[in-house]
């Protein structure tokens, strides 16, 4: 299984800037430890998801909750006050043996102050709103009381803040556009996103 996490801004000119700025600054082996959890504990054992003919790739994208822009959301058995959950219904395959997905997440929480512990529990809620709409071998129920076992003190050991190195979003190796509008004109310019982000938060 290869896992990437997106995140996605408010949707004006300078959406891809604030996303930066502002997305979960938590370790990325939180989202591998969690899905390997579940995969070791409940997939194995239905047999769901081996990796013997596929390739799985599953995106995360994590997005901040806005009301005057997110007013009709995916209706999800794990959605709640301000928190959307949003899995794709199937996967689509890429190369004949590549399969991929995107879940995802909108949330008042989704910013760079969200905790490893709040980031793994949604984490969770996010892989399990996808398993319960492709397998109906999988059962909510036992999903939600899979969940008491997570190590919260393993996730807790990571660093937080988490080094830039070590957060892996998909486009932390390339640019992102920003827009200035000076009232004549509208200018976009291209800022590498490591040079960006560490200017902002140093490290």
């Amino acid at each position: 299984m290869k896992l990437s996490r997106l995140t996605n801004g408010a949707m004006d000119f300078n959406s891809n800037y604030q996303a930066l700025i502002h997305r979960p600054r938590v370790s990325f082996m939180i989202s591998e430890y969690v899905w390997k959890y579940i995969y070791e504990k409940y997939l194995l054992k239905l047999r769901l998801m081996s990796e013997e003919k596929y390739n799985y790739h599953i995106f995360l994208s994590f997005n901040k909750y806005n009301p005057d822009i997110h007013k009709f959301m995916f209706n999800s058995a794990y959605n709640h006050e301000k928190c959307f959950f949003w899995p794709e219904p199937k996967f689509r395959t890429v190369n004949v043996t590549d399969k991929w997905l995107t879940i995802s997440l909108t949330a008042e929480c989704i910013d760079e102050n969200i905790i490893p512990a709040l980031y793994a529990s949604l984490v969770y809620d996010m892989f399990c709103s996808l398993l319960i709409i492709l397998y109906k071998k999988v059962k909510k129920e036992e999903l939600d009381n899979l969940k008491a076992g997570l190590d919260y003190e393993y996730i807790n050991s990571f660093p937080f803040p988490a080094p830039f190195e070590e957060q892996k979003y998909l486009t932390d190796d390339g640019v992102i556009s920003m827009t200035h509008d000076s009232g004549k004109e509208r200018i976009t310019k291209l800022l590498n996103v490591k040079e960006e982000y560490l200017k902002h938060w140093g490290g």
